[in-house]
């Protein structure tokens, strides 16, 4: 991820077209980027950790500020790490 060929791949396994298969993720850059590139519909929910590498630590840094800028449904903004 975020590249077409792991998309495709999981969408070959399972034997769906993109228009009738989500992605679940908790990457704005990886997981959901990819899916949208790939026709995939898209969840973002929220991280369950906030990663060890250092490149993710540095994504979830960026997600969380671009994410900051964005309000859920009822004023609440994006949770923090469980």
């Amino acid at each position: 991820k975020p590249w077409g060929r792991a998309f495709r791949r999981g969408l070959a396994e399972l034997g769906t077209p993109a228009s009738e298969t989500a992605m679940v993720g908790d990457q704005l850059f990886t997981d959901v980027f990819g899916a949208n590139r790939a026709g995939l519909v898209s969840v973002l929910v929220a991280p369950l950790s906030p990663g060890l590498l250092p490149h993710t630590r540095v994504l979830r840094h960026l997600e969380k500020r671009l994410l900051r800028r964005f309000r859920l449904p009822g004023g609440s903004t994006w949770p923090s790490y469980r």
